[in-house]
């Protein structure tokens, strides 16, 4: 790999080194792979450890060409077909369901005479939130919606939800 340097950035937002990464990202089809060591060739920067750059220019391809990609871990990006755009969304909501839950529990640690009014509306605000997105990204709520078939206004049946709300 010819020797790593900075790429300065142009007066636009994104620099030489991220439209490079652009450039290169656009041409990809569904199931084609891209190392990171080729990435930071045409980068002229170590994608890597330039996170940023890589998740900008990833951004991009997203709003303009509608295109979604996956790390394979310290290896590179693979380009998503229309089904694993799917089960990309499924692992990210995963993912946020596991950080409302959490930031619930902690919320549900607070000892909230020891708070202001203030202070305790803006708990249970949060409180409140967190329990709104726990229950939106449940699997439980994915499997009801699956089995609606057709696109209808969504009836969610709030007894499967027993454990989730217990302590709420």
């Amino acid at each position: 790999m010819p020797p790593i340097h900075r790429i300065p950035r142009t007066g636009s937002a994104a620099s030489l080194a991220t439209r490079a990464v652009v450039t290169r990202l656009e041409t990809m089809a569904p199931g084609d792979t891209v190392s990171y060591s080729e990435l930071s060739t045409v980068a002229g920067v170590n994608v890597q450890e330039r996170r940023d750059l890589l998740e900008t220019a990833r951004r991009i391809v997203r709003r303009l060409h509608g295109k979604e990609f996956d790390v394979e871990i310290n290896q590179g990006l693979v380009c998503l077909s229309e089904p694993g755009k799917v089960g990309l969304g499924a692992r990210r909501r995963q993912f946020a369901h596991r950080q409302a839950r959490k930031t619930a529990d902690i919320l549900q640690t607070v000892v909230v005479d020891q708070l202001t009014p203030l202070e305790q509306h803006c708990w249970l605000a949060e409180l409140s939130i967190a329990a709104a997105v726990s229950l939106a990204t449940h699997d439980k709520t994915v499997r009801q919606i699956e089995a609606q078939g057709t696109p209808q206004p969504l009836l969610i049946d709030p007894r499967a939800y027993k454990d989730l709300m217990k302590g709420l």
